[in-house]
C-alpha cells in the first residue's frame, strides 16, 4: 500500500525483506526470498526495459505486476518484467496522459487547437535522451503553462 507517494512498508521491518522506499524486487519480482514476490505500488524493482530501479504507482502498473508476479511464483522459470510506465488523469472533459519516464537531455512541446470535431489533445510533448526515447505525453492547452 502506498499512502501519500510512500510505501507503507513499517509492517514489513525485520521480515527479512530488503526496504527502500519499497520492497525491493528484483527483474522478476522476486522479493529477496524464495518463493516471496510483490507487486503494485509498494514494489521497487529492476526495470529491464529502462536499466535502473523503479517504483510505480498507477493500478495499470499493479495490474501487470500482478500477472509477472503470479506466473514466476508457479513457474520456476521466472521471466522479467518490463513496464513501460504509464497513466492518465481525467479532468472534467480533459485528459492527461503520460508514457514513458520522465528525463531527458531535450524537452519537445508542440501546442495548437484541436482539430474540429476531434478529442485529440491541443499540447503534447516528447522527450529524448541520447541513447534512448524517454517519454510522451499530451494535455489540454488550458492546463498547459504557456
Amino acid at each position: 500500500m502506498v499512502v501519500r507517494g510512500r510505501a507503507a512498508t513499517g509492517w514489513l521491518e525485520g521480515s527479512g525483506l530488503a526496504l527502500d522506499n519499497g520492497v525491493v524486487c528484483d527483474e522478476t519480482l522476486n522479493a529477496g526470498a524464495p518463493g516471496v514476490y510483490a507487486a503494485g505500488d509498494v514494489v521497487r524493482w529492476f526495470n529491464p526495459m529502462f536499466g535502473e530501479t523503479m517504483r510505480l504507482e498507477h493500478w495499470t502498473t499493479a495490474a501487470e505486476q500482478g500477472a509477472v508476479a503470479a506466473a514466476n511464483a508457479i513457474e520456476p522459470a521466472a521471466a522479467p518484467c518490463s513496464i513501460v510506465p504509464y497513466f492518465w488523469s481525467d479532468w472534467h472533459d480533459d485528459r492527461i496522459q503520460f508514457v514513458g519516464i520522465p528525463e531527458a537531455d531535450e524537452i519537445e512541446v508542440v501546442s495548437g487547437d484541436r482539430p474540429p470535431g476531434t478529442s485529440s489533445p491541443s499540447t503534447a510533448g516528447a522527450t529524448w535522451s541520447p541513447a534512448r526515447w524517454a517519454s510522451t505525453s499530451a494535455a489540454p492547452s488550458s492546463h498547459c503553462a504557456p
